[in-house]
């Protein structure tokens, strides 16, 4: 397919079909894996290149960008970083629903720009909130917890901690697995400083401490489950299934 429609102009034109493709994978500002491949074969029947695709999606992705850009581009000061990771401390007595509500406040601020210091002491704090939790009395809670942490024990959902790594191979890092990440930095053709990967070693490494985290209170909260179904709730069918069914998400996760 001739991509260029105008040469003078520099503008190109998809096939109908690729071209919402690609605007439904983009929507969100991420491409997933699965969503990568679909655009892939569709533009391998118009004799568009990998290479070609991917600086077009570079493109359209950048292009989405400035408005959450410009929301993180003053920087958070450690009286506000402070402030937000007092609010959000962990309490044995918040409700399931404010205790991962809390969680997602402090993950939002993965998002801005801070201080290489108070990214740590965020970082830190995710961790400390994650480690405190702690096991519900009665089977319904106890269930509902391991649930809603259940999400927080895939790799790739820690992508979410990678938001600020802008401008290199944006899409290639949100279409590959985390422990993969660092490879990816080339994948958009373009050459980063010493600097940039430092920093882009970092948010990975915490997304996956992170990931680690929650994968070790997901079992601990398990252990815990199967005490109960062996002992105080050993009559509880329903409870042992249930039980069971979140094991086998959970295996499936890592």
């Amino acid at each position: 397919m001739k991509l260029f429609g105008n040469k003078e102009e520099n503008t190109y034109t998809l096939p109908p079909k690729l071209e919402m493709l690609l605007k439904m994978a983009i929507e969100d500002g991420a491409i997933s894996e699965k969503e990568l491949a679909v655009l892939r074969a569709e533009a391998q029947k118009h004799d568009i290149s990998d290479d070609e695709l991917d600086m077009i999606i570079e493109s359209r992705v950048n292009k989405q960008k400035p408005s959450s850009d410009t929301q993180s581009k003053s920087t958070v000061t450690s009286e506000e970083m402070n402030t937000v990771i007092n609010n959000n401390l962990y309490s044995s007595d918040d409700s399931i629903a404010q205790t991962f509500q809390k969680y997602e406040t402090l993950c939002d601020y993965t998002d801005k720009k801070l201080e290489k210091h108070d990214r740590e002491k965020l970082h830190r704090a995710q961790l400390a909130f994650i480690n405190s939790i702690v096991s519900p009395d009665d089977k319904q809670s106890m269930l509902d917890l391991i649930a809603h942490t259940l999400p927080y024990t895939k790799k790739d959902l820690s992508s979410k901690a990678l938001k600020t790594v802008t401008n290199i191979g944006f899409f290639a890092l949100k279409a590959v697995s985390v422990t993969a990440k660092v490879a990816t930095v080339g994948l958009a053709g373009k050459a980063v400083d010493n600097l940039e990967q430092l920093a882009q070693q970092a948010i990975v490494r915490n997304a996956e401490e992170l990931a680690n985290a929650w994968q070790n209170k997901a079992e601990c909260l398990l252990s815990d489950a199967k005490e109960l179904a062996g002992g105080l709730f050993s009559g509880d069918r329903q409870f042992k299934s249930k039980l069971a069914e979140l094991a086998e998400q959970y295996k499936n996760n890592k």
